[in-house]
């Protein structure tokens, strides 16, 4: 609550600001952060489709290599010299495993990996994931950026493990399946079983995340856009 204060009061004074400068000044100001905001706009969205055809690329790979299968009663695809599994395929999301998992986990672990993969598939995570490496390159370069990225993509996999879990999926199962296929690579492009595995087996023993101290970089993004439009509102170009 205190943070959101601190935030809508440097909204508030950032426009007030605005409004007393000169109009020139003021304008000046305007011009030059929408046109800022406008090519930091096209490299996102430069960035989103390079990481978009990364995975398609990774996605269309991985089809070919891969050998159509069922296990509890999803398909899925076994591909040789994976590790763990996968969901990958922006529009169509389809859920690869390496071809020796089911020899790897027991039943109810396999079932485990199965529904949290499932989740993947329903809520799109791929595009999610795209999105997130999208921006990595640049909030990477600092702490407070590594640890948001971090912390969004456990909430993907964390999701997904509260699904397993309300599909009928053991909390001890689920762990037991994490830490054997922890220490395997994983793809960095694409949604996978033992991603963020700290956090989430924090999560898994109930375990509240930590709350970051600085505001965060949504709340960063909804001010600057206050301020600008709000004054814009007081001096339209």
């Amino acid at each position: 609550m205190r943070r959101s204060a601190v935030l809508a009061a440097v909204a508030l004074g950032a426009i007030v600001a605005c409004a007393v400068v000169p109009p020139w000044v003021a304008s000046a100001l305007v011009l030059a952060s929408g046109g800022a905001g406008l090519l930091l706009a096209i490299a996102l969205a430069a960035a989103i489709g390079r990481e978009a055809w990364r995975h398609q690329h990774l996605a269309a790979g991985i089809g070919r290599l891969a050998r159509p299968t069922t296990l509890h009663g999803r398909p899925i695809g076994l591909v040789p010299g994976l590790e763990g599994a996968v969901v990958a395929g922006l529009h169509r999301p389809r859920i690869f495993c390496a071809e020796d998992l089911p020899g790897r986990l027991d039943e109810e672990e396999l079932r485990a990996v199965i529904l949290h993969e499932h989740h993947h598939q329903l809520s799109r995570a791929p595009i999610r994931i795209a999105l997130i490496d999208a921006v990595a390159p640049i909030l990477g370069r600092r702490a407070a950026g590594r640890a948001w990225l971090e912390r969004a993509r456990a909430r993907v996999e964390i999701a997904a493990d509260a699904y397993a879990l309300s599909s009928g999926a053991s909390r001890p199962a689920l762990a037991s399946a994490l830490l054997k296929l922890v220490s395997g690579a994983g793809l960095s492009v694409a949604p996978g079983f033992a991603t963020a595995s700290e956090l989430r087996v924090r999560a898994l023993l109930g375990e509240e995340p930590e709350t970051p101290r600085g505001p965060s970089l949504p709340a960063l993004l909804a001010v600057a856009l206050v301020i600008l439009a709000g004054c814009l509102a007081l001096f339209p170009l």
